[in-house]
């Protein structure tokens, strides 16, 4: 548990809550300048590079342009989101984000590499929500459209077979035991918006083309119901109801 701050968002879960970046809390994201703050314990604050624009609609997001947008690195120690904790612990991803372009691969986060069982990459490919750890991959059973919000949900079990769990607007869109994620020896920092294996080489075309507006990152699993609760405190914000 962590002292929030008193803009943070109504109703999202705090019990391993380790990283909470919100574009509508001027407290993460004053609507000006190149910082996106951490209102999580850990204060990974990321860098806002390559061209992301911000907008007010919708509370607030970051536009990300398909070809160089990106939050650069955040993390600040090995215990946050970064360096060992994705490989050392359970965890749940979970964000909004809105797609301008389904073609290709588009980015929601990356970190670690290019090499078997050692590159994290939550992504959508072939109009569907991919959670991979470079081999390993779990595809979603929901056919996206872009023009929407969308909240994904990913989560991590190390004590289950190493399960992933993918979810879309609180709804289980597929599941299966994989991999072990190990340990990266290079690119330990989580990237948002895009896949960086080597660190200033990005995939080509894994770019986030779209809108994103709140990720949440988790020491553990969280339950559907969790997930659903994380939905439901800012759906009305995306026009869901």
């Amino acid at each position: 548990m962590f002292t929030p701050f008193a803009t943070q968002q109504a109703g999202i879960i705090q019990d391993g809550l380790v990283t909470y970046f919100d574009i509508s809390q001027s407290e993460s994201y004053p609507m000006t300048g190149s910082i996106v703050k951490d209102l999580g314990p850990e204060l990974g604050n990321g860098t806002i590079a390559g061209g992301s624009t911000f907008s007010t609609v919708n509370d607030g997001y970051l536009q990300f342009n398909g070809v160089s947008s990106r939050i650069d690195p955040v993390g600040t120690s090995t215990t946050g989101p970064s360096g060992t904790f994705f490989n050392q612990n359970s965890f749940t991803i979970q964000a909004w984000m809105y797609f301008d372009s389904l073609a290709g691969d588009r980015a929601l986060c990356s970190q670690g590499q290019g090499t078997n069982n050692q590159g994290l990459h939550i992504i959508a490919r072939a109009s569907k929500i991919v959670f991979a750890l470079y081999n390993s991959d779990l595809t979603g059973n929901t056919t996206l459209t872009t023009g929407r919000w969308f909240n994904v949900a990913c989560t991590y079990n190390r004590a289950t077979g190493f399960r992933k769990t993918i979810y879309l607007n609180g709804v289980s869109d597929g599941a299966a035991n994989g991999n072990q994620y190990t340990s990266p020896t290079t690119n330990n920092n989580l990237n948002i918006g895009r896949i960086n294996w080597v660190a200033g080489v990005p995939l080509t075309g894994a770019y986030f083309q779209g809108r994103i507006a709140q990720v949440l990152i988790y020491g553990r699993v969280l339950t559907q119901e969790d997930v659903v609760q994380n939905f439901n405190a800012s759906k009305n914000r995306f026009g869901l109801y």
